[in-house]
């Protein structure tokens, strides 16, 4: 979501679409975008702000949040950890309001690779996931310490080891 430069903005402002250096910019759309530019585009450290109170903070490139950075939804899911291209990509943690913290891979935006979850009441999962669910082998702790320890499918448990 790179947005055109030419709006209300404070800064080291460069005539027309080339603009590099550091400006802060205020979109028509209530966005406001503090940080490097590059050619125009959002391209090193920077901040995001929508005006429904989420925040990107991080490395930009061309446009989108790249390398390690930090994203907070208007509904308070936050996470940290690293984007490719403006989507979560490698490593991050991820934690809602209710309670719910995800720590391990991600690809694609959502919850793949190896990862824990941990949920608000008391429950661990460790183990696979794929496409936000759980898969592969993994162990899932009851708040009372009882493990299970299985092969997962989409989410589904199949098999116990």
């Amino acid at each position: 979501m790179n947005k055109d430069i030419n709006n209300t903005s404070e800064g080291e402002i460069v005539e027309g679409d080339n603009h590099t250096g550091h400006a802060t910019v205020r979109y028509p759309d209530g966005y406001v975008y503090s940080g490097e530019f590059r050619e125009g585009k959002w391209h090193g450290k920077g901040e995001l702000r929508s005006p429904q109170g989420g925040k990107l903070v991080g490395e930009f490139r061309e446009g989108r949040i790249h390398g390690h950075g930090s994203v907070t939804s208007p509904d308070g899911v936050r996470y940290v950890g690293e984007f490719n291209r403006g989507v979560k990509e490698g490593q991050g943690i991820e934690t809602s309001l209710e309670g719910i913290q995800y720590a391990g891979g991600f690809a694609g935006g959502q919850w793949n690779g190896q990862g824990a979850l941990t949920l608000p009441d008391g429950t661990n999962y460790e183990g696979g996931f794929r496409n936000g669910k759980y898969h592969g082998r993994g162990t899932i702790t009851t708040a009372g310490g009882n493990p299970v320890e299985g092969e997962f499918d989409n989410g589904r448990l199949v098999k116990l080891c």
